[in-house]
Protein backbone atom coordinates (compact mmCIF):
# COMPACT_ATOMS: atom_id res chain seq x y z
CA UNK A 1 0.00 0.00 0.00
CA UNK A 2 1.28 3.34 -0.49
CA UNK A 3 3.31 4.72 2.43
CA UNK A 4 2.38 8.65 3.13
CA UNK A 5 5.96 9.96 4.23
CA UNK A 6 4.69 12.88 5.72
CA UNK A 7 2.70 10.97 8.01
CA UNK A 8 5.77 8.76 8.76
CA UNK A 9 7.68 11.88 9.13
CA UNK A 10 5.30 12.90 11.95
CA UNK A 11 5.76 9.93 13.59
CA UNK A 12 10.12 10.37 13.21
CA UNK A 13 9.60 13.35 14.47
CA UNK A 14 7.23 12.58 17.53
CA UNK A 15 9.64 9.95 18.86
CA UNK A 16 12.68 12.42 18.69
CA UNK A 17 11.20 14.88 20.70
CA UNK A 18 10.20 12.05 23.24
CA UNK A 19 13.34 11.30 23.91
CA UNK A 20 14.52 15.16 23.57
CA UNK A 21 17.06 14.48 20.68
CA UNK A 22 18.58 17.43 18.65
CA UNK A 23 18.49 16.09 14.80
CA UNK A 24 22.40 16.05 15.22
CA UNK A 25 22.15 13.25 18.22
CA UNK A 26 19.39 11.24 16.56
CA UNK A 27 20.83 11.17 13.14
CA UNK A 28 24.03 9.87 15.30
CA UNK A 29 21.88 6.93 17.05
CA UNK A 30 20.32 6.28 13.72
CA UNK A 31 23.35 5.00 11.85
CA UNK A 32 25.22 7.84 11.80
CA UNK A 33 22.70 9.90 9.38
CA UNK A 34 23.25 13.44 8.60
CA UNK A 35 21.49 16.06 10.51
CA UNK A 36 19.95 17.38 7.38
CA UNK A 37 18.84 13.57 5.92
CA UNK A 38 16.75 13.73 9.56
CA UNK A 39 15.10 16.74 8.57
CA UNK A 40 14.11 15.88 5.25
CA UNK A 41 12.82 12.70 6.57
CA UNK A 42 10.62 14.91 9.23
CA UNK A 43 9.25 17.22 6.74
CA UNK A 44 8.27 14.07 4.63
CA UNK A 45 10.37 14.88 1.73
CA UNK A 46 12.00 11.35 1.99
CA UNK A 47 12.03 7.99 3.76
CA UNK A 48 14.80 6.37 5.89
CA UNK A 49 16.34 3.11 4.01
CA UNK A 50 15.20 0.10 5.76
CA UNK A 51 18.16 -0.17 8.37
CA UNK A 52 17.14 3.12 9.49
CA UNK A 53 13.74 2.72 9.27
CA UNK A 54 14.34 -0.54 11.73
CA UNK A 55 16.58 0.95 14.30
CA UNK A 56 13.67 4.33 14.68
CA UNK A 57 11.07 1.53 15.14
CA UNK A 58 13.06 -0.04 17.40
CA UNK A 59 13.82 3.38 18.88
CA UNK A 60 9.79 3.84 19.42
CA UNK A 61 9.08 0.91 20.72
CA UNK A 62 6.62 0.20 17.29
CA UNK A 63 6.92 -1.79 14.67
CA UNK A 64 8.28 -1.19 11.32
CA UNK A 65 4.31 -1.60 10.15
CA UNK A 66 3.54 0.76 12.71
CA UNK A 67 5.84 3.04 11.57
CA UNK A 68 5.19 3.45 8.06
CA UNK A 69 1.43 2.66 8.39
CA UNK A 70 0.64 3.98 11.84
CA UNK A 71 -2.25 1.60 14.23
CA UNK A 72 -3.87 -1.02 12.53
CA UNK A 73 -6.93 0.66 12.22
CA UNK A 74 -5.09 3.53 10.59
CA UNK A 75 -3.60 1.25 7.99
CA UNK A 76 -7.09 -0.21 7.17
CA UNK A 77 -8.98 3.04 7.03
CA UNK A 78 -6.20 4.14 4.47
CA UNK A 79 -6.58 1.21 2.87
CA UNK A 80 -10.42 1.46 2.20
CA UNK A 81 -10.05 4.81 1.21
CA UNK A 82 -7.43 4.42 -1.55
CA UNK A 83 -8.95 1.17 -2.99
CA UNK A 84 -12.81 1.57 -2.61
CA UNK A 85 -12.83 5.38 -2.34
CA UNK A 86 -14.74 5.35 0.91
CA UNK A 87 -14.82 6.62 4.38
CA UNK A 88 -16.15 3.40 6.81
CA UNK A 89 -18.88 5.09 9.34
CA UNK A 90 -18.00 4.50 12.78
CA UNK A 91 -21.08 1.91 14.06
CA UNK A 92 -19.00 -0.51 11.37
CA UNK A 93 -15.69 0.02 12.42
CA UNK A 94 -16.30 -0.13 16.39
CA UNK A 95 -17.33 -3.89 15.82
CA UNK A 96 -14.79 -4.77 12.28
CA UNK A 97 -11.61 -3.79 13.59
CA UNK A 98 -11.56 -5.95 16.69
CA UNK A 99 -12.91 -8.54 14.17
CA UNK A 100 -9.87 -8.52 11.96
CA UNK A 101 -7.99 -8.52 14.37
CA UNK A 102 -9.78 -11.74 16.19
CA UNK A 103 -9.38 -13.51 12.71
CA UNK A 104 -5.55 -12.78 12.52
CA UNK A 105 -5.67 -10.16 9.61
CA UNK A 106 -2.76 -7.92 9.47
CA UNK A 107 -0.79 -5.06 7.51
CA UNK A 108 -0.13 -6.88 4.14
CA UNK A 109 -3.47 -8.56 3.89
CA UNK A 110 -4.60 -6.05 1.99
CA UNK A 111 -7.00 -8.33 -0.87
CA UNK A 112 -8.41 -10.23 1.67
CA UNK A 113 -9.23 -6.78 3.95
CA UNK A 114 -10.53 -5.50 0.97
CA UNK A 115 -13.02 -8.47 0.06
CA UNK A 116 -14.01 -8.97 3.51
CA UNK A 117 -15.03 -5.08 3.62
CA UNK A 118 -17.01 -5.20 0.58
CA UNK A 119 -19.01 -8.68 1.71
CA UNK A 120 -19.26 -7.00 5.27
CA UNK A 121 -20.77 -3.73 3.89
CA UNK A 122 -22.67 -5.94 1.64
CA UNK A 123 -24.03 -8.14 4.20
CA UNK A 124 -25.44 -5.24 5.96
CA UNK A 125 -26.47 -3.23 3.24
CA UNK A 126 -24.17 -0.38 4.12
CA UNK A 127 -23.22 0.90 0.52
CA UNK A 128 -24.59 -1.46 -1.84
CA UNK A 129 -27.87 -2.83 -3.01
CA UNK A 130 -26.11 -6.24 -3.92
CA UNK A 131 -28.13 -9.63 -2.57
CA UNK A 132 -26.12 -12.04 -0.02
CA UNK A 133 -27.37 -14.75 2.46
CA UNK A 134 -28.14 -13.48 5.74
CA UNK A 135 -27.45 -16.38 8.34
CA UNK A 136 -30.04 -16.58 11.05
CA UNK A 137 -29.40 -19.21 13.89
CA UNK A 138 -31.47 -21.92 14.60
CA UNK A 139 -33.11 -21.96 17.91
CA UNK A 140 -31.25 -25.62 18.66
CA UNK A 141 -27.73 -25.11 17.96
CA UNK A 142 -25.41 -22.53 17.54
CA UNK A 143 -23.97 -23.59 14.83
CA UNK A 144 -26.89 -24.79 12.48
CA UNK A 145 -28.10 -21.54 10.64
CA UNK A 146 -30.64 -20.35 8.26
CA UNK A 147 -30.10 -19.04 5.32
CA UNK A 148 -32.41 -16.39 4.06
CA UNK A 149 -32.98 -12.80 2.19
CA UNK A 150 -34.02 -10.44 3.43
CA UNK A 151 -36.64 -8.35 2.01
CA UNK A 152 -38.80 -4.67 2.96
CA UNK A 153 -41.28 -6.85 4.68
CA UNK A 154 -40.33 -10.48 4.77
CA UNK A 155 -37.83 -13.04 5.30
CA UNK A 156 -37.58 -15.64 2.22
CA UNK A 157 -35.40 -18.99 3.40
CA UNK A 158 -33.41 -20.30 0.54
CA UNK A 159 -31.20 -22.65 2.69
CA UNK A 160 -30.24 -24.18 5.74
CA UNK A 161 -26.16 -23.99 6.92
CA UNK A 162 -23.67 -25.72 9.18
CA UNK A 163 -20.51 -23.52 10.25
CA UNK A 164 -17.63 -25.94 10.74
CA UNK A 165 -15.15 -22.91 12.87
CA UNK A 166 -12.78 -25.80 13.68
CA UNK A 167 -12.07 -26.12 10.21
CA UNK A 168 -13.70 -22.82 8.88
CA UNK A 169 -15.81 -24.83 6.44
CA UNK A 170 -19.40 -23.57 5.48
CA UNK A 171 -21.98 -26.57 4.92
CA UNK A 172 -24.68 -25.73 2.86
CA UNK A 173 -28.30 -27.17 1.55
CA UNK A 174 -31.02 -25.79 -0.22
CA UNK A 175 -34.52 -25.10 0.99
CA UNK A 176 -35.54 -27.72 -1.35
CA UNK A 177 -39.47 -27.29 0.83
CA UNK A 178 -39.81 -23.84 -0.81
CA UNK A 179 -39.81 -25.07 -4.39
CA UNK A 180 -38.74 -22.32 -7.19
CA UNK A 181 -39.85 -19.06 -5.99
CA UNK A 182 -37.50 -15.95 -7.15
CA UNK A 183 -35.33 -16.11 -4.35
CA UNK A 184 -34.34 -19.92 -4.39
CA UNK A 185 -33.69 -19.59 -8.36
CA UNK A 186 -31.38 -16.40 -7.45
CA UNK A 187 -29.76 -19.00 -4.56
CA UNK A 188 -29.03 -21.64 -7.61
CA UNK A 189 -27.73 -19.09 -9.96
CA UNK A 190 -25.31 -17.82 -7.42
CA UNK A 191 -24.16 -21.02 -6.70
CA UNK A 192 -23.88 -21.58 -10.23
CA UNK A 193 -21.22 -18.67 -10.00
CA UNK A 194 -19.42 -19.73 -7.02
CA UNK A 195 -16.29 -20.74 -9.53
CA UNK A 196 -16.42 -17.06 -10.55
CA UNK A 197 -13.71 -14.89 -9.58
CA UNK A 198 -15.06 -11.98 -7.27
CA UNK A 199 -18.71 -13.36 -7.28
CA UNK A 200 -19.10 -15.26 -4.15
CA UNK A 201 -19.99 -12.21 -1.49
CA UNK A 202 -23.87 -13.67 -1.92
CA UNK A 203 -22.65 -16.83 0.36
CA UNK A 204 -19.43 -15.10 2.03
CA UNK A 205 -20.68 -11.99 3.15
CA UNK A 206 -22.06 -12.98 6.21
CA UNK A 207 -18.44 -15.07 7.41
CA UNK A 208 -18.23 -13.17 10.32
CA UNK A 209 -21.54 -14.00 11.54
CA UNK A 210 -20.76 -17.59 11.02
CA UNK A 211 -17.65 -17.36 12.53
CA UNK A 212 -15.51 -18.26 9.45
CA UNK A 213 -12.71 -16.53 7.87
CA UNK A 214 -12.79 -16.42 4.26
CA UNK A 215 -8.92 -17.19 3.94
CA UNK A 216 -8.70 -20.80 3.17
CA UNK A 217 -12.22 -21.62 3.85
CA UNK A 218 -14.16 -24.32 2.07
CA UNK A 219 -17.73 -24.87 1.28
CA UNK A 220 -19.84 -27.78 1.08
CA UNK A 221 -22.75 -28.06 -0.81
CA UNK A 222 -25.20 -30.90 -0.57
CA UNK A 223 -27.95 -31.35 -3.38
CA UNK A 224 -29.32 -33.85 -6.00
CA UNK A 225 -27.67 -34.56 -9.52
CA UNK A 226 -30.33 -34.43 -11.54
CA UNK A 227 -29.23 -36.34 -14.20
CA UNK A 228 -28.95 -39.38 -12.10
CA UNK A 229 -31.28 -38.48 -9.56
CA UNK A 230 -29.30 -38.95 -6.59
CA UNK A 231 -28.06 -37.15 -3.72
CA UNK A 232 -24.82 -35.17 -4.19
CA UNK A 233 -21.83 -33.24 -2.46
CA UNK A 234 -19.63 -30.88 -3.86
CA UNK A 235 -16.56 -29.80 -1.92
CA UNK A 236 -15.04 -26.17 -2.91
CA UNK A 237 -11.96 -24.36 -1.44
CA UNK A 238 -11.09 -20.62 -1.67
CA UNK A 239 -8.65 -19.33 -3.76
CA UNK A 240 -7.00 -16.35 -2.57
CA UNK A 241 -5.39 -15.43 -5.87
CA UNK A 242 -8.46 -15.54 -8.04
CA UNK A 243 -10.88 -14.98 -5.24
CA UNK A 244 -13.04 -18.03 -6.62
CA UNK A 245 -13.65 -21.28 -5.25
CA UNK A 246 -12.50 -23.90 -6.78
CA UNK A 247 -14.18 -27.81 -7.11
CA UNK A 248 -11.88 -29.90 -5.85
CA UNK A 249 -13.18 -33.93 -5.27
CA UNK A 250 -10.67 -34.49 -3.03
CA UNK A 251 -10.57 -32.09 -0.56
CA UNK A 252 -11.11 -33.62 2.92
CA UNK A 253 -13.64 -32.50 5.28
CA UNK A 254 -16.25 -33.52 8.01
CA UNK A 255 -19.14 -34.64 6.26
CA UNK A 256 -22.70 -33.42 7.65
CA UNK A 257 -24.07 -36.35 7.35
CA UNK A 258 -27.75 -34.95 8.46
CA UNK A 259 -27.55 -32.66 5.16
CA UNK A 260 -26.65 -35.53 3.33
CA UNK A 261 -29.79 -37.38 4.20
CA UNK A 262 -31.86 -34.45 3.36
CA UNK A 263 -30.55 -34.77 -0.50
CA UNK A 264 -31.23 -37.86 -0.05
CA UNK A 265 -34.80 -37.75 0.56
CA UNK A 266 -35.56 -35.35 -1.64
CA UNK A 267 -33.53 -37.31 -4.15
CA UNK A 268 -36.03 -40.12 -3.77
CA UNK A 269 -39.23 -37.97 -3.48
CA UNK A 270 -38.52 -36.61 -6.97
CA UNK A 271 -37.91 -39.66 -8.36
CA UNK A 272 -41.08 -40.98 -7.00
CA UNK A 273 -42.72 -37.84 -8.28
CA UNK A 274 -41.45 -38.24 -11.53
CA UNK A 275 -42.03 -41.84 -12.36
CA UNK A 276 -45.99 -41.02 -11.14
CA UNK A 277 -46.52 -38.74 -14.23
Amino acid sequence: MFVNKEAVGKRILQIRKKYGYSMQKFGEIIDNAPKGSVNSWEKGVNLPNEKRLKQIATLGNMTLNELLYGSFKEYVDMLITEKLGIELPEEFTKTFYPLLEQKGFTYGDDIEIVRLVNGFLTYHNLTTKETAIFYQPTAYSGDYFDGIIQKADSSILVCRAYADKANNTLHIIPAFENGQTAEVADFFHALEKITVPHSNNYFTSGFLTLGLALRDSKVIVYGIDVKQGTAQVIPYEYDCESDAYIQNEHLTYNRQDSFLREATKEAVYRKMQSDQK
